[in-house]
C-alpha cells in the first residue's frame, strides 16, 4: 500500500468518525456571506454599468454574439408559458440583425430536441429546503433560497435563480430566434449557458496607477491604498506590440470578506511577470464612460508556446508527480505552462478548432488568515473542462479557450455549480481565485477521446463527459431538491466529477459494444475501452461499485427507470471511492 494509500484511507476513517460523533451546533446568529458583503460595492451591481455605451471597436471585443444578464420568473410567469424550463434574459449583445433587442427582456428556453428534453425531464425537481439547507444560510453560505417551495425547477430556473439576485451573466451558443404571434422573442439554445463575466474585453499592459482621488477605504499590501484608476496601452494587432492607445480604467479594489481576506487586489499587478504578455480586462463602461474592471486573464497562461519543454515518460511522471506542485509558497505570483511530450514528438501538436480535456486543481489558502481545512490539511478542488484551440480576434494568434465544468458545492462567495469561462471562475475579482490560490490545470489530448463514427452515428466521449458533468452541476445548485449541496467524505466536488466520468465511460462502452459494426481491431476503440477498464478498476479498488454510482448510471441510462437519483454520503460509501477523494491526488491519476 503506498503513501497516498496510507493518507487517504486515515483521514477518511478520522474524518468519518468525526462526522459521526460530533454533534453539529446550529448557529444562533445569521453570519454574513462574502457575495452580501462585496454586493455593497457599486462596482458589483448591474445598474452601475450602461446598458448603451460606445466602445471601440478597435480596442474592445463583445464577449459573445448572445450575452445577457439571467432573470428569474415569478410562478405567476411561469404558468403563463407552457415550456418546461425557460428564464428571462436581459440582452447585453445580439446578432447584428437583432440589435434592437439589446435592453430588452426575451425568453430562454431550449430547443426541440430528445436529448434535450431527457437531460431537463432527468434533472428537473422540487425544491424544498432541509434544516440542514436553512442552517447553512444562516452560517454564510449562499443557497438558491427564492426557489424554496418551488415545483418543477429546471436546469434554466435553477442555475438563474442560484443567487438572491438577478446578477448571473451568460452566453448563449447554437441560438435560434423564434417570434410569436404576441411580439415576444424567444431564444431557443441547444447548449448549456456559459457563465461569463462583463459585457466587452480588451487586451492592456498596466502601465501604473494615476494620481487620482479615487482611493478605496481599505486594500492588501502597504497602507496608503493606490488609486483604483490605472494607465493601460492597448495592444497593437498591426505592431504586435502594446503601442496601441493609452487609457485611463479602473480595476476596483474589492472589499475585504467575512473571513478577513481580499478575494483579489491590484497591488503592484504592473510588476506582475504576466504583465509582460499583457492583461485581458473585462468589464463594462460606467455611466461616466470608465471602463471598469470586472475580471482579469493572463494572456500568457493561454498561449500555445509553453515556458518549458519535458521530453520523455520518465521525466514526465516526476514533473506531475512531484515537480508541479514543488515549493508552492515560492511560486506565489509566478505563472508557467509546461509541455510534457514524448522524445518522438516534434513541433506544435496544435491545430485551430482542437478540443482537448481540462484537469483543473487548485491549493488551499495559506498565511496568517489562510484556510485550516480538516486537521490542517487544506484539501483544494477539481474539476473536468475542456480546452479549444480558437483564433483571437484582437492578436490574431491562436491560444486556449479554456471552460470549465465545476462541480461545486454551495458557498459563501456564490460561486454556481456549472458551465463557465475561465475569467468568470478564476479571473473575476469579485469572487475568483487568481490571485488567492495554487492553481494547476492540464490539458490532455489523447487521440482516443476523438469522436467515433459509426453508419453515420457519432459517438464523442469527450462530449459524454461533458453532458454527465451537466447532470452533476444542475444536481448540486438544487441539492437534488433538498437545497443544499455539502462537503461530505462521500460527496465532493472530486468524487461526484469522477462519478460523471466513470458514467460516461460505462455509456460509451455500452454504446460500442451494442454496435454489429463495432470492430475490437481498432486500435483507438481498444484504448478506449482499456482506459474505461483501466477506470473501472482504479475508482472500485474492492471490486464494489458504489451502490448509488451504479443507480445513477442506470438512470441516466435509462435501465429499469429506477426512480431518483441517489445520493449516499456515509463513511462506507466513502470508502468505496476513497480513490477520488483527494483533489490533488485524483488529477494526477487521471
Amino acid at each position: 500500500m503506498n503513501r497516498w494509500k496510507i493518507l487517504v484511507l486515515v483521514l477518511t476513517i478520522i474524518l468519518g468518525v468525526n462526522l459521526i460523533l460530533l454533534p453539529s451546533k446550529a448557529s444562533e446568529t445569521h453570519l454574513e456571506s462574502n457575495y452580501a458583503i462585496s454586493n455593497r460595492a457599486p462596482f458589483n451591481q448591474p445598474s452601475f454599468y450602461s446598458l448603451k455605451q460606445p466602445i471601440s471597436q478597435e480596442l474592445y471585443q463583445p464577449t459573445g454574439t448572445w450575452v445577457g444578464r439571467l432573470i428569474l420568473p415569478t410562478p405567476e410567469e411561469i404558468s403563463e408559458h407552457p415550456a418546461i424550463d425557460w428564464v428571462w434574459m436581459e440582452v447585453y449583445h445580439a446578432l447584428d440583425s437583432h440589435q434592437h433587442l439589446i435592453g430588452q427582456k426575451v425568453l430562454v428556453t431550449w430547443q426541440n430536441n430528445p436529448s434535450l428534453a431527457a437531460y431537463v425531464k432527468l434533472v428537473t425537481t422540487d425544491i424544498k429546503f432541509t434544516p440542514q439547507a436553512n442552517q447553512s444560510v444562516l452560517e454564510g453560505n449562499i443557497l438558491p433560497t427564492r426557489l424554496n417551495g418551488r415545483s418543477r425547477v429546471g436546469p434554466l430556473q435553477s442555475l438563474a435563480g442560484a443567487r438572491p439576485q438577478d446578477d448571473i451573466i451568460v452566453r448563449l451558443d447554437q441560438v435560434k430566434v423564434i417570434q410569436n404571434k404576441n411580439n415576444q422573442t424567444t431564444l431557443q439554445i441547444a447548449e448549456h449557458p456559459m457563465q461569463i463575466t462583463g459585457r466587452f474585453y480588451g487586451l492592456v499592459k498596466i502601465i501604473g496607477a494615476t494620481s487620482s482621488t479615487e482611493i478605496p477605504p481599505s486594500c492588501p499590501g502597504n497602507t496608503p491604498c493606490s488609486s483604483q484608476l490605472f494607465q493601460v496601452i492597448h495592444y497593437n494587432q498591426k505592431s504586435g506590440q502594446f503601442d496601441g492607445k493609452p487609457e485611463t480604467i479602473r480595476i476596483p479594489q474589492q472589499p475585504i470578506g467575512s473571513n478577513g481576506r481580499y478575494n483579489s487586489t491590484t497591488n503592484q499587478i504592473e510588476n506582475s511577470p504576466a504583465n509582460q504578455a499583457g492583461w485581458y480586462i473585462y468589464g463594462d463602461k460606467d455611466q461616466q464612460g470608465i471602463f471598469t474592471v470586472q475580471a482579469l486573464k493572463p494572456r500568457a497562461a493561454i498561449q500555445l508556446e509553453p515556458n518549458r519543454l519535458i521530453l520523455g515518460l520518465e521525466a514526465g511522471l516526476n514533473y506531475i508527480d512531484v515537480e508541479n506542485w514543488q515549493n508552492t509558497e515560492a511560486q506565489k505570483g509566478k505563472l508557467q505552462t509546461v509541455s510534457i511530450k514524448s522524445k518522438e514528438q516534434q513541433g506544435s501538436t496544435w491545430n485551430e478548432g482542437d478540443s482537448a480535456l481540462v484537469i483543473h486543481v487548485f491549493g488551499g489558502i495559506g498565511g496568517k488568515k489562510g484556510e485550516l481545512g480538516f486537521l490542517k490539511f487544506p484539501t483544494g478542488h477539481f474539476s473536468f473542462g475542456v480546452a479549444k484551440v480558437v483564433r483571437e480576434p484582437l492578436t490574431g494568434e491562436l491560444q486556449f479557450d479554456i471552460q470549465y465544468q465545476q462541480v461545486y458545492a454551495h458557498n459563501p462567495d456564490a460561486i454556481i455549480s456549472g458551465r463557465t469561462s475561465l475569467e468568470n471562475y478564476l479571473g473575476n475579482l469579485e469572487r475568483g481565485w487568481l490571485a488567492t490560490r495554487p492553481i494547476s490545470d492540464v490539458i490532455i489530448k489523447p487521440d482516443f477521446l476523438k469522436d467515433y463514427l459509426y453508419k453515420q452515428k457519432s459517438i464523442s466521449p469527450l462530449k459524454e463527459l461533458l453532458e454527465q458533468t451537466e447532470t452533476v452541476m444542475a444536481r448540486y445548485r438544487t441539492g437534488d431538491g433538498t437545497g443544499l449541496s455539502s462537503v461530505t467524505p462521500a460527496t465532493s466536488c472530486v468524487q461526484d466529477s469522477i462519478q460523471a466520468l466513470y458514467v460516461s465511460m460505462q455509456i460509451i462502452k455500452q454504446q460500442l459494444k451494442s454496435r454489429s459494426e463495432y470492430n475490437l481491431k481498432d486500435p483507438l476503440s481498444k484504448q478506449l475501452i482499456a482506459f474505461a477498464n483501466d477506470l473501472e478498476a482504479e475508482l472500485v479498488p474492492f471490486g464494489i461499485v458504489r451502490p448509488d454510482w451504479q443507480k445513477n448510471v442506470n438512470r441516466i441510462s435509462g435501465i429499469n427507470h429506477p426512480g431518483d437519483f441517489l445520493r449516499i454520503e456515509s463513511l462506507w460509501a466513502g470508502l468505496l471511492s476513497w480513490q477520488s477523494m483527494i483533489p490533488r491526488r485524483a488529477a494526477d491519476q487521471m
